[in-house]
């Protein structure tokens, strides 16, 4: 083999173009976070700073921002008003959203989780406060 020219293998090709696969995927998500920090005032504003399954007052702390439908920063739509929700998590008196995801039936009733062919602006949340 004296005089023949050093191959890069197959593997690691693939390994480098799986290194820019994640940077990119990385990236993705940095700006999915980013947009989801800036909707996070317009969204406690319309909940006035409550849960908005049960009504129970909440700290900044004690809040998390939900997805109805499931997130991905690949759909355009998943950080829309229409698919996020404020709900109190397990350090607020409430723990809505750890219901939500503990009793996934009763919530898809309820329009807190949809399934991924339904349309958030077109599926309305029944709230325990109505």
């Amino acid at each position: 083999m004296k005089g023949s020219p050093l191959r890069r293998s197959p593997l690691r090709r693939r390994g480098f173009a799986r290194q820019q696969r994640a940077f990119k995927e990385s990236q993705r998500h940095r700006d999915f976070e980013r947009e989801l920090d800036l909707i996070t005032p317009e969204l406690v504003r319309r909940s006035g700073g409550c849960c908005e399954l049960c009504g129970g007052r909440l700290h900044p702390k004690t809040w998390e921002r939900h997805h109805r439908k499931r997130r991905d920063p690949h759909d355009p739509h998943s950080n829309d008003l229409s698919n996020l929700l404020l709900l109190g998590n397990a350090w607020s008196e409430c723990n809505c959203h750890g219901w939500a995801h503990a009793n996934v039936a009763d919530a898809k009733k309820l329009g807190v989780i949809l399934s991924s062919w339904q349309d958030p602006e077109a599926v309305p949340v029944q709230s325990w406060m109505l």
